[in-house]
């Protein structure tokens, strides 16, 4: 004992009473032995003094208290001093602190518990970013979090500095550059992988900085492959040049810098073309109407890219420039000539121009596709001044703008075969190199070059015209055969005999055009069936049909031909020889109910059945002006709304939710824009799959299709059928026992909303609905564009508010600004206004009252967020108080039925918003709570972070515990998880799944999945249908639908369903933007609804089946930790091999038995588990390249082939 602790023990004891001295003396020396951080010094520490304070001053009374407070302070300060060994040293040295001056068991208990939380707030920070590592495999990711639990603050860094080092060196590798050992993956793996050498911050931004250059290598790629000259032959810059410089590219702006000089040289190239073509009055209107239609200010010409400038240019050229010969009749052939080259759309050299033989048959080219143009019922190609964006009209034609060229073709056709052009082999071949791509007819005319020239068909020396073949006109359309091969494999080599074989069969005139097409379809299956086998006796039997049929015509038709021989076995050679089935097999269907689409004559379908109508036709608008433009209050909505719709509450719930656009869907009035008729007709599509949810995107009246700019919130869109429409689909879907969930876009309205036209008006009480001020923050429009700064220049847009007709009658632009997050046709609301909120209120008591089950909060994050200052970004968590005032509302009205005896699926509105983040994360828990914690405000939030554009889909049990526990509020209650694959803002998955695989031909044209991308499109689908919560579908992902390229158009990734009944098919185009159209493309490879539908084994059928099973199934449909099962429990795993716990589900029912789920994009070999011996499989859901053994040790389950799926229920023996 030393001396200090000697005389503070003869301090304490200055008392009478003997035994109380003796217990302070006992307690005083046990305080030397409490082992707080100081504790060579422990007079020091400000517990020891206090507990020294309270020894002195202690009676009878407390003293055994205060000794067993003392006793309980030694066993609690050695282990919360072990707990803060877990921390980093910053935070040891804060906790030490706090422990220093914690004298009570309740605070070091409480200290206990704060130290508890910030390991596990650590370990979540941790386990998130080693989750968020895409390129490390998920196996790898969820045994290092689950790991976690065993390592301190610092071994839990050098794991995910270990995986961040690998998932770095992998996404290098996968970097896209055109020559995959690039330079600059060098120098990038040089950079970023030594992560000793770098600090925190600079390691936080490695994933911004590659997944910037990642996209921007893709952009360029994209870029490089638009790149189409003019005339590459006189042009020094090729599209290898460019990939050799992005080869070396280990910078975002270093991939930026690359086009810089060259680009602009291009840019003014096409500038000083535009300027020579427009050399008079009329020329320069109609290339205003050009810049017009495309471009908010002309001055935004300099600055347009290379492949948008050459469309525009040859839209004139094909539009404009030829028709105008027509103007020119006092002009000689030989004048006309020298005209057409002044723009040259043959893009002809000066050599060649002065080869007179060539130049006169050009003339006579030239003048056959003028008469066919000018001739054809007297088409007016100049433009209509009267409607925004349209490019041309005509006095029979008003719909589609290709049928002008489809039916001008045939004519030109018509001509040209009447009268054929007496041409050598040698000029043909000169006149067709010099018909560049540039003129979109070039291909029609260099086919009817070929078949007039006898000399090359029928293998003569040169002089026989007097028979020229013929070509019947129903046989110039295309057909499925030319669409779904010639269109795919026109490149390879192949393709040159296809097409040989085709002007054989189309040079044979017959009366009988069907018995032709009957040819070709026989050929089309001849193909997909694999000519290799040779022994099916009815692939023989239809190629013997179709050389003997080839046969006849060659002998009714050509009887004067002394070459019969050489052309039946030219044909012949072409059946056996050079069409190359394995080029052809990947682009048709092996089976014979695959419907091939064919794009013109499904188009021509839809013109003969139904009156194609734009969105924004000015029937719509007519209806739009009169029923919303001056709707400017809600309140009289709100009050005479009807409760209807009463909602199946004996319907199975699965918990799957579907979102759908619903003008891709299904037409239901014959005007081609799906709409709520459509929609009602077709409503057990859904119905047989097993939803019972359907989230539709914005329905309200709007600027545009895609409905983000509201003019009207308790309307329906007069495209999408109107209220009514609405109405009878709601009751519909509610008798059924689907809910329904609407989108609301509150940060903002349509420029056309009245509430705004107000303000546009200076109405004081409607300017502060929005954030509008007189003058501009910023006169530089990218800075305008960086600080959301909208101004009134865009009235000429807007097809509701301004009269195309007339302009003098549209007012003048006003100075006014205002807070625009997204561009200056949809400017911001002020949600501090309470006028505002009431109004919205409102809203919500409309829908709510007609029966509409949820909402989704469109872009909620933005409500009180902006880098424009005259709405600021001080105000965020206020829209958390905004949805707990809107559900009070909601389910009032919901009570409010019930009251009525209207039955409501839910007395809980059920409101979620769009998220870019993880669900569970502490940003997304933020919108579960009122502020003061107490009334609910979001149900949940879409999953932004784990499905979506993920290639690698999935999640292990631990994974899920971890994110069950982290969705579970502070009432206990489980928030809904909500992962998706795409929507309507995202890449198609499956479209990133095949860039993934280094697949990046994806276009627009119908593409039949191979069986590797169909494995991986049903493996993301049965993992992301096979576990609780409410995972969302989009658009056809059940029918395996695709999408073209989303940065050439968003209409790529909203294509429209492909019916066999036409009645229900969509075509449609914007009014104001011609160039977004919502019809079939890509998707159609996979044939009609109907065929899939009717294919047992289609992905159709298979996630129908799965859906089922979760509305069989409690343990599946719901989100909860009792039903997780370890696959261990039921399962062995042999070897290395074996099929991973991350390729299934296992859950335990309640009655003990188990349900069982597999799905793998890959198989290896021998890949493999063994069901454990005292388990049995009892049935059967579904399997796809899965086999079952039976052996003494158990039952094995094995893979093969690619991919494989299955779903089985397990009980005890």
């Amino acid at each position: 004992m030393t001396a200090t602790s000697i005389i503070t023990i003869s301090n304490a004891c200055n008392s009478n009473d003997t035994e109380l001295n003796r217990l302070k003396s006992e307690l005083l020396t046990s305080l030397n032995y409490l082992q707080y951080p100081k504790e060579n010094d422990n007079q020091n520490v400000i517990a020891i003094l206090e507990l020294k304070k309270k020894i002195n001053n202690s009676t009878k009374e407390n003293i055994k208290q205060l000794k067993e407070t003392i006793n309980k302070l030694k066993q609690l300060i050695p282990t919360t001093l072990n707990k803060i060994k877990n921390l980093s040293l910053s935070k040891q040295k804060i906790y030490k602190d706090i422990l220093n001056s914690s004298h009570t068991v309740p605070s070091i208990e409480s200290l206990n518990i704060r130290i508890d939380n910030t390991i596990e707030k650590e370990k979540e920070l941790i386990s998130k970013k080693i989750n968020n590592l895409q390129y490390v495999p998920i196996e790898k990711r969820s045994k290092a979090i689950f790991d976690l639990n065993n390592k301190n603050y610092y071994e839990m860094i050098d794991e995910y500095k270990y995986l961040l080092k690998e998932n770095i060196v992998t996404w290098i590798d996968v970097l896209p550059y055109p020559n995959k050992k690039a330079n600059a993956k060098n120098k990038l793996l040089n950079k970023y992988t030594d992560l000793d050498k770098q600090t925190d911050e600079e390691i936080l931004k490695i994933d911004q900085i590659l997944a910037k250059l990642e996209a921007k290598i893709r952009l360029k790629l994209t870029e490089i492959e638009q790149l189409n000259y003019p005339d590459s032959s006189n042009d020094p810059i090729a599209a290898n040049y460019f990939k050799a410089q992005l080869n070396e590219a280990d910078t975002d702006d270093k991939v930026d810098a690359i086009f810089s000089k060259q680009w602009n040289a291009k840019i003014k190239y096409w500038n000083q073309l535009l300027q020579k073509i427009s050399n008079n009055e009329h020329h320069q209107r109609l290339l205003h109407q050009l810049k017009n239609t495309f471009f908010e200010n002309s001055n935004d010409l300099e600055h347009g890219d290379l492949k948008f400038l050459k469309e525009l240019y040859n839209t004139y050229v094909l539009h404009y420039a030829i028709p105008a010969i027509d103007s020119l009749n006092n002009l000689s052939k030989n004048e006309k000539f020298e005209y057409i080259q002044k723009i040259n759309p043959l893009q002809i050299s000066e050599s060649e121009i002065n080869n007179k033989n060539i130049h006169d048959k050009l003339i006579e080219i030239e003048n056959i596709v003028e008469e066919a143009i000018i001739g054809h019922n007297k088409i007016e190609l100049t433009p209509d001044q009267t409607t925004w964006g349209e490019s041309w009209s005509t006095e029979k034609n008003k719909t589609d703008p290709s049928s002008i060229e489809n039916e001008t073709t045939v004519l030109i056709l018509d001509k040209l075969i009447k009268k054929p052009l007496k041409i050598s082999s040698s000029e043909y071949q000169l006149i067709l190199s010099n018909l560049k791509p540039i003129l979109p007819l070039r291909n029609t005319i260099a086919t009817i070059l070929s078949l007039n020239n006898i000399d090359e068909l029928k293998g003569t020396s040169g002089d026989q015209y007097n028979k020229p073949w013929l070509i019947s006109k129903d046989l110039l359309k295309p057909n499925a055969f030319t669409d779904g091969v010639l269109n795919e494999v026109k490149e390879s080599q192949t393709a040159l005999h296809v097409r040989k074989l085709e002007k054989y069969l189309f040079g044979v005139n017959g009366d009988n055009p069907t018995e032709k097409n009957d040819l070709i379809n026989k050929i089309v299956v001849l193909l997909k069936e694999d000519i290799v086998n040779k022994n099916n006796e009815k692939l023989n039997k239809w190629k013997s049909d179709i050389l003997n049929k080839v046969k006849e015509f060659i002998k009714i038709y050509i009887k004067s031909n002394k070459n019969e021989t050489k052309l039946e076995n030219a044909v012949n050679k072409y059946l056996n020889t050079y069409i190359n089935p394995a080029i052809v097999r990947s682009y048709l269907d092996s089976k014979n109910n695959v419907d091939l689409f064919n794009k013109e004559n499904e188009l021509n379908k839809l013109k003969s059945s139904k009156t194609l109508l734009a969105w924004g036709d000015d029937k719509f608008v007519d209806i739009i002006r009169k029923n919303n433009l001056s709707n400017i209050s809600y309140v009289d909505e709100a009050s005479n709304v009807q409760f209807i719709a009463p909602y199946n509450k004996d319907a199975k719930r699965s918990n799957v939710m579907y979102q759908l656009t619903v003008y891709s869907f299904a037409d239901g009035n014959n005007d081609g824009i799906g709409d709520f008729i459509g929609l009602k007709n077709n409503l057990d599509y859904f119905v047989n799959l097993g939803i019972d949810t359907l989230y539709l995107s914005p329905i309200h009246p709007a600027s545009s299709y895609h409905g983000y700019d509201v003019i009207d919130y308790t309307d329906v869109a007069p495209e999408l059928g109107g209220m009514k429409a609405f109405d009878e689909f709601l009751i519909k879907a509610h008798e059924k026992g689907i809910r329904v969930v609407l989108d609301m876009v509150f940060n903002h309205t349509s420029y056309e909303h009245p509430w705004f036209q107000k303000a546009l008006q200076n109405d004081p009480k409607y300017k502060n609905f929005y954030y509008i001020y007189d003058h501009p923050k910023w006169t530089d429009q990218n800075q305008k564009n960086q600080n959301k700064e909208g101004s009134d220049t865009v009235r000429h847009f807007f097809r509701n508010v301004y009269d195309a007709k007339d302009p003098s009658k549209n007012p003048a632009n006003t100075n006014y600004n205002w807070a625009a997050e997204f561009w200056s046709g949809m400017p911001d609301l002020n949600l501090n206004n309470p006028d505002v909120i009431e109004e919205l209120k409102n809203v919500h008591r409309f829908w709510a009252r007609k029966g509409v089950d949820g909402f989704r909060y469109d872009a909620f994050y933005h409500f009180f967020d902006s880098k424009n200052p005259a709405k600021g970004n001080n105000n965020k968590g206020k829209e958390v108080e905004l949805f707990k005032e809107f559900r009070k509302v909601i389910n009032q009205e919901y009570k409010n039925a019930e009251d009525q005896k209207v039955s409501r699926s839910s007395l809980d509105a059920f409101m979620f918003g769009e998220w870019w983040e993880s669900p569970e994360g502490e940003n997304a828990k933020r919108n579960w709570f009122s502020k003061n914690g107490n009334d609910k405000a979001l149900s949940s939030l879409i999953d932004g972070s784990r499905w979506k554009l993920n290639p690698n889909v999935g999640i292990s049990w631990k994974d899920e515990l971890y994110l069950i526990d982290h969705l579970t509020d502070k009432n206990g209650q489980i928030r809904e998880w909500m992962p998706f694959l795409d929507n309507h803002d995202v890449e198609r998955w499956i479209t990133q799944y095949r860039y993934s695989n280094n697949d990046h031909n994806v276009t627009e044209i119908p593409h039949k999945l191979t069986e590797f991308q169909r494995a991986g499109y049903e493996y993301a689908l049965v993992n992301l249908l096979s576990r609780g919560g409410l995972p969302t579908l989009y658009n056809g992902n059940e029918i395996l639908m695709q999408g073209g390229p989303k940065n050439k158009t968003d209409a790529n990734v909203r294509e429209a369903f492909w019916w066999k009944n036409t009645a229900n098919n969509v075509h449609f185009f914007e009014k104001r933007n011609p160039g977004e159209v919502i019809t079939r493309k890509s998707s159609t490879g996979e044939g009609t609804v109907e065929s899939i539908i009717n294919n047992p084994d289609s992905s159709y059928n298979l996630i129908s089946k799965l859906i089922k099973l979760r509305k069989d199934y409690k343990s599946l449909r719901d989100i909860d930790t009792k039903y997780i099962t370890i696959p261990h429990e039921i399962l062995i795993f042999p070897s290395e091999n074996s099929i991973h716990d991350y390729e299934m589900t296992v859950r335990k029912n309640e009655d003990g038995t188990y349900i069982l789920i597999l799905y793998s994009k890959n198989v290896t070999n021998n890949s493999n588990i063994m069901l454990k011996s005292n388990f049995k499989i009892k049935e059967t859901f579904f399997s796809k390249n899965i086999s079952l053994n039976q052996f003494s040790s158990g039952t094995e389950i094995k893979a093969k082939g690619t991919g494989f799926l299955a779903a089985y229920l397990i009980s005890p023996k």
